[in-house]
């Protein structure tokens, strides 16, 4: 009976809704090359997957899969901005399996192409250079 109690009194070592949903929150941001499931994750977190997609869509309003969507593609509109990588290698570190996967995937979230999105983010970062103030102008 004494057993039976303990199992049912709240435990202090059992984490919050709060910080389990900051954990796998984290987790994906960390994460975001991975091949990551919805089901590992639960399992990981040891929730289950029903719980985790309604946590998120409580909390921010999308799916755990969709954010991690979402955070593949911040990654990815910064290294088209910032850097010369090769759309495959932008898709590998990004967490897709191939360029056309990556393509599709960033195409639909942002309305053009990843070519299309790192000629026009290069030819904005160009402009700012320009028309940037100097310091320390003339006297």
């Amino acid at each position: 009976m004494h057993l039976l109690v303990q199992e049912l009194r709240p435990s202090a070592h059992r984490p919050s809704v709060a910080d389990v949903f900051e954990a796998v929150k984290t987790h994906l941001e960390q994460e975001f090359a991975q091949d990551v499931k919805v089901r590992d994750l639960a399992d990981k977190f040891a929730i289950s997957a029903t719980y985790l997609r309604r946590l998120f869509l409580q909390r921010l309003g999308m799916t755990p899969k969709h954010y991690l969507q979402q955070v593949r593609n911040e990654h990815a509109c910064r290294y088209l901005t910032y850097t010369g990588m090769s759309m495959k290698d932008v898709a590998r570190a990004c967490g897709y399996a191939d360029e056309f996967h990556f393509s599709k995937a960033f195409r639909r979230m942002n309305g053009r192409s990843p070519s299309d999105y790192r000629l026009h983010a290069s030819a904005a970062r160009s402009e700012r250079m320009i028309t940037a103030p100097t310091s320390g102008g003339p006297a």
